[in-house]
């Protein structure tokens, strides 16, 4: 079943037949829900922030979503996950509650995976629930293919009578569109990124940062040609920035280009001045050569070694 696009003003609303109980009751038939609690039914709509809006070329599409609700910090209390082939044209969520206090948390599009989807594992501790990615090596991460999204609400229906709750969701990754000029006789380039955020706090609303994480975007070449490479991928903000939600800093990051030239492997080190933010797009030309390299359209200073050799930094083994 195909993936739902975030149209109509990117609103989504989720309709299911689901019941969440102190015991495992369902709509249709409530006999087994305890008499002396107070049942009401609610429903929960999604929507991206558009507050703060998402650029045009940002894929607004959920792929998978995993739903958790906790009636107290340390207790999940239920979750949900719907992989891409459980996501219907359109879903709307009509939830039968026992009357309490709920904090409910939204993740989409969580590990990248448009087959396997988002099946991912909630910490029972609210505060714990993190959005990232397995590293692939020590202190590697890859880069994103989809941009996964976060929502969170609190849900206090002993004291609000409402039948009705709106989340929204809100991307935790910025995209990246890099377009290399080189000459013929460098080949194979490799891209990597560093001063990069690790993961996402949900609730917290907060990043991971690790100062020696790098992020591997090398197999997002979307064209390879004799004399053009370009990268099209996600990647958590620079480590100066935070969600858009929040007031967001700046910070400076680095972007490595790795390429093949006769028998040397000749790397460019950018120091990125232009942000990379949740829910928007970076889009950069890079001219490099074996003695020189330019940023075009962004403001980064720029390092070149040309005999690289892997055990050199850090920041890439080869």
């Amino acid at each position: 079943m195909k993936p739902m696009k975030m149209t109509d003003r990117y609103k989504l609303v989720l309709w299911a037949g689901m019941a969440l109980s102190l015991t495992a009751c369902v709509d249709e038939d409530l006999s087994d829900c305890p008499t002396d609690v107070e049942m009401r039914e609610i429903t929960v709509s999604y929507q991206i922030d558009l507050q703060h809006g998402v650029d045009p070329e940002f894929e607004a599409e959920l792929l998978s979503l995993h739903l958790g609700f906790w009636n107290s910090p340390q207790n999940l209390y239920r979750d949900l996950v719907f992989q891409p082939e459980d996501m219907p044209e359109e879903l709307f969520f009509k939830v039968t509650l026992p009357v309490d206090n709920y904090d409910h948390l939204a993740v989409a599009n969580h590990n990248n995976d448009r087959v396997g989807g988002g099946l991912h594992t909630f910490d029972n501790v609210l505060e714990d629930v993190v959005v990232d990615e397995t590293p692939i090596s020590p202190d590697t991460i890859k880069a994103l293919a989809y941009p996964p999204f976060s929502g969170v609400l609190s849900m206090r229906m002993e004291e609000d009578e409402t039948d009705h709750y709106t989340v929204l969701m809100s991307p935790v990754v910025g995209k990246v569109k890099l377009h290399v000029n080189h000459p013929e006789t460098m080949r194979n380039i490799k891209c990597y990124l560093s001063r990069t955020q690790q993961g996402f706090l949900c609730w917290e609303d907060a990043y991971i940062s690790n100062d020696r994480l790098r992020t591997d975007a090398s197999d997002f070449k979307v064209t390879e040609a004799a004399r053009l490479t370009e990268f099209e991928f996600y990647s958590y903000p620079c480590t100066g920035g935070s969600v858009y939600r929040r007031a967001e800093g700046e910070g400076h990051w680095k972007l490595y280009f790795y390429s093949e030239c006769e028998d040397r492997t000749i790397q460019h080190i950018f120091t990125v001045e232009d942000p990379i933010r949740a829910g928007r797009v970076l889009e950069a030309t890079f001219n490099i050569s074996d003695g020189s390299g330019e940023a075009v359209d962004v403001t980064a200073g720029v390092e070149i070694n040309t005999d690289w050799k892997p055990g050199n930094d850090y920041d890439q083994e080869m």
